[in-house]
């Protein structure tokens, strides 16, 4: 399964947004959309479950998760392990 599917699937499972996700574009802010900090850690760990990795202190930033781009844009990174 690609990463942006996974990605996807985990913001669709763990996120009040449910399938709605899936209407948004890349660069909608998810915060606006409902997101919340809660939300948003159980996010993080479904990543790291699902892609097999985990996110480093210094990555956990909002900015990092406030759009499907920029969590794609994080994923990629770490798992290019490249610093975001």
């Amino acid at each position: 399964m690609k990463t942006f599917t996974k990605i996807m699937d985990v913001l669709c499972e763990n996120t009040s947004l449910g399938d709605k996700v899936y209407l948004l574009k890349e660069n909608d802010n998810l915060f606006e959309h409902g997101l919340d900090s809660f939300q948003m850690m159980r996010v993080i760990v479904g990543l790291e479950r699902s892609l097999n990795f985990v996110f480093k202190d210094e990555d956990l930033l909002v900015v990092n998760f406030s759009t499907i781009e920029s969590i794609v844009n994080s994923v990629n990174a770490i798992t290019m392990n490249q610093t975001i």
